[in-house]
């Protein structure tokens, strides 16, 4: 058995089309709704203008967030995200920085794996966070969670959530897994 429903059905409308009943009503609901008197109809708000792109304050290179785009990636699809988030941030005038989770694996285990060389980008320091406005997390998919080496970074920050450092900072996360 399943959810049983009411068996009068509310007639779908498109706007600008015919109403289109999906199902016929019951007969004590099309006397109930015959004996009813219409409400009339609650006035209708007009939408606040909308304001061109060109016309939307611009924010300037010196007032915009600086946000950390820290980021874990064994193969590099993560990192290629992560140099799309700083082009977008800063694109909307914020300043942005690409930081690296410290890699757990030696170099025989990343070989056996192919792999490749690991970027640049500096590696993170849980005490250089306070800093930063924000942060945007680049975490890859494994087996169903997020990999080890971002794990130890995460709980390395627990001073940080406990001296109260990071109360205010946003944060937004974005990833990648296959299978």
């Amino acid at each position: 058995m399943g959810c049983g429903g009411s068996k009068e059905v509310t007639p779908a409308v498109v706007p600008d089309t015919k109403p289109v009943a999906t199902a016929a009503p019951a007969p004590a609901a099309a006397q109930a709704a015959s004996e009813q008197k219409a409400a009339p109809a609650a006035p209708v708000k007009e939408a606040p203008p909308a304001v061109k792109a060109e016309e939307a304050p611009k924010p300037s290179s010196t007032s915009g967030p600086k946000i950390a785009i820290i980021y874990y990636s064994t193969y590099g699809h993560v990192r290629t995200m992560a140099g799309a988030m700083k082009k977008g941030i800063e694109a909307g005038g914020g300043t942005a920085t690409l930081l690296q989770i410290p890699e757990t694996l030696s170099a025989e285990v990343l070989g056996k794996m192919g792999a490749p060389p690991k970027s640049d980008d500096p590696v993170v320091e849980v005490t250089a966070l306070e800093g930063y406005d924000g942060f945007m997390f680049g975490v890859s998919g494994r087996f169903g969670s997020f990999p080890a080496q971002f794990k130890q970074f995460w709980d390395s920050t627990g001073g940080l959530w406990q001296g109260g450092k990071l109360i205010g900072k946003t944060g937004g996360v974005f990833f990648s897994t296959g299978t």
